[in-house]
């Protein structure tokens, strides 16, 4: 058969005359060419490819003229031709490094391409002198992937449904314009006296909220260069003894502001620090933070809360405490019906009992299963049959201040709103003035039992707890008002109460008292123990509301300690809702990333034992 020079000369032709016709492939063609050390060339390389051919196709043996004509056909078909993939793949491993391609073209390949095609480069790339420098392979090669083939498919449909989830909550949220608040940060902006009214939200009060789990930053990390608290003492700082605990507390700021340059802040294991980018000294006896510690020491931060620990005066009444017990062992041997009816003539004769909320007893014992249901249930449910019987019965006056489960936003805080969607305390109480709810002295964050050890929506919860006390304290100042702001987190059964206050430019944000109110007739009995703790805060509320509500009958200018009110301290890059992010999506995308990279190995070893 002739052989014209301008063919034959050029590289590759001799695959064409040693390979029998039928298993022609371009990718052991391209190999070839590679070979022969002849500069790539994509250009180059598909003119001659085609010019030898059709070379082929008029001058060679039937069965060259056949595989000629096959190799031409799928070297011209669009998009699903295998040349022109095969010489982008074997391009990418020669020159770039392997890239592991996505989407349908990534299953056609491995249904297309012959095993020797990835198997022999992937060899190349482990080898200890090999010519492919490619670190995803050599991992794959060295992984010992045992997992089945129909159990990787379920789990990245799995996967996959959930990103695609992900994704139409971010084009809600894009779409979708409120003014509620969103997830607090120390670094959200400061936007103050906002001309612009944004739409509020109207949907059902117990609507359940969709969290939001599009964002993948965990980390607050864009501190402004130029930002950082004074060492100078003041005549406004605080002294415990001779310990200057608004010097150290200045430290502790800038200690926060050296984490977050260096490292970042992360929402599940810096919550004190992040919230003391916005003045707010949180105080928990025994979950002080190492950072807290290395620089106050526990036994000064212990001292610290012990000090701005509101004294309680109101103690439950011993026969009070009587009656509830006997009526819950009263339910709890003989029936629920006796007992109810029982305490309701006991509280229709003493008013003591009705003023120690012995209507929550009557109201559980009316309500609540004899024993635990075991089933985990959602937010809305986990309020309405549990918690606000509790909050509703101890702080709710319908007349002075109602509590509320609200979906809009806080007005103490959208002062500071400035973009994109917001998030909004799960309860707060409110102040009934001329009709109307006004200021907010009460405001809590809620995790049902099936979010008990979701670590970061619970540290996240914390932290927007506290800027929304800090908000809700400073709009109380401005109106002339020095009160306390009560704020409490629900997870599962248990609350967690905090007191804030400024105390010498600091927000102190102190641990009242844990609750565990009860899921059932059973567990009542442990309840009336902890009840004092609830009157507590009751008579702390008491306090506040009077106090706030003579400012709102008769405005006065704002308190002294106004001047001493601090900023939530803005970053040039992020607004609220972007610095305190969702880990949830970020480790979702991590499971993708390692599951393709199973898939690479599987798909390999399974052609290696077809072959």
């Amino acid at each position: 058969m002739p052989r014209k020079t301008e063919i034959t000369d050029k590289p590759g032709v001799s695959y064409f005359l040693t390979t029998p016709c039928d298993v022609w492939d371009p990718l052991e063609y391209y190999e070839e060419w590679y070979a022969s050390k002849e500069p790539f060339n994509k250009a180059k390389i598909a003119l001659a490819i085609t010019r030898q051919l059709k070379w082929l196709e008029n001058e060679g043996t039937e069965k060259e003229k056949k595989g000629a004509e096959r190799m031409l056909k799928q070297y011209k078909e669009s998009r699903g031709n295998t040349f022109r993939p095969c010489m982008e793949y074997v391009s990418a491993l020669s020159q770039l490094g392997f890239k592991l391609p996505t989407g349908i073209r990534f299953e056609w390949r491995w249904n297309t391409f012959p095993l020797k095609s990835y198997h022999e480069p992937a060899e190349e790339a482990v080898k200890p002198d090999g010519s492919i420098s490619n670190f995803l392979i050599k991992v794959d090669m060295e992984k010992k992937a045992d997992m089945k083939e129909a159990e990787v498919s379920s789990r990245i449909r799995e996967i996959q449904a959930d990103k695609d989830l992900l994704m139409v909550r971010k084009r809600r949220k894009q779409n979708h314009q409120s003014d509620g608040y969103t997830t607090p940060s120390p670094l959200s902006p400061t936007l103050r006296n906002s001309p612009v009214e944004l739409p509020k939200l109207t949907d059902n009060p117990f609507l359940e909220e969709e969290e939001d789990e599009e964002d993948d930053i965990i980390a607050i990390n864009d501190i402004p260069c130029e930002l950082s608290f004074e060492y100078e003492e003041s005549d406004n700082d605080f002294f415990l003894g001779k310990t200057n605990v608004s010097q150290l507390f200045r430290k502790y700021q800038n200690e926060s502001i050296r984490i977050a340059k260096n490292g970042g802040l992360l929402v599940e294991s810096h919550v004190q620090e992040i919230l003391s980018l916005s003045s707010i000294l949180m105080l928990t006896p025994n979950s002080h933070s190492t950072t807290m510690i290395d620089l106050f020491g526990s036994p000064l931060l212990d001292q610290i809360h012990r000090k701005l620990m509101p004294i309680q005066q109101i103690v439950l009444e011993p026969k009070c405490e009587l009656t509830f017990r006997k009526a819950i062992k009263m339910a709890t041997n003989k029936s629920c019906d006796d007992a109810t009816n029982w305490l309701c003539m006991q509280l229709a004769n003493e008013k003591t009992l009705r003023d120690s909320s012995g209507f929550v007893i009557l109201d559980c014992l009316r309500t609540l299963p004899m024993l635990k249901i075991r089933s985990e249930h959602s937010e809305t449910t986990h309020i309405t049959n549990y918690l606000d019987r509790i909050m509703r019965g101890f702080f709710n006056n319908p007349n002075q201040h109602v509590v509320q489960w609200p979906n809009t936003a806080l007005e103490e805080s959208k002062a500071r709103k400035i973009e994109g969607r917001s998030k909004q305390p799960d309860f707060i109480l409110s102040i009934i003035h001329q009709l109307q709810t006004k200021s907010v002295i009460f405001i809590g964050e809620v995790s049902p039992p099936s979010q008990k050890d979701n670590v970061y929506k619970n540290c996240n919860d914390l932290i927007r707890l506290g800027v929304f006390m800090k908000d809700s304290l400073d709009s109380a100042m401005d109106k002339g008002a020095d009160i306390k702001i009560i704020g409490f987190q629900c997870i599962d059964f248990k609350l967690d109460y905090y007191i804030m206050d400024l105390t010498h430019g600091i927000y102190t944000m102190v641990h009242f008292g844990q609750v565990t109110f009860p899921a059932s007739v059973k567990e009542m009995s442990a309840f009336v123990d902890e009840m004092e703790t609830l009157l507590g805060i009751q008579e702390i509320l008491y306090k506040s509301f009077n106090d706030l509500y003579a400012k709102l009958c008769i405005p006065s200018p704002p308190s002294n300690k106004a001047t001493l009110k601090k900023d939530t301290l803005c970053t040039p890059k992020h607004v609220i809702n972007e610095i305190i992010a969702n880990s949830y999506a970020h480790q979702k995308n991590k499971q993708i990333y390692h599951l393709l990279r199973i898939i690479y190995y599987d798909a390999l070893k399974k052609r290696m034992e077809d072959v």
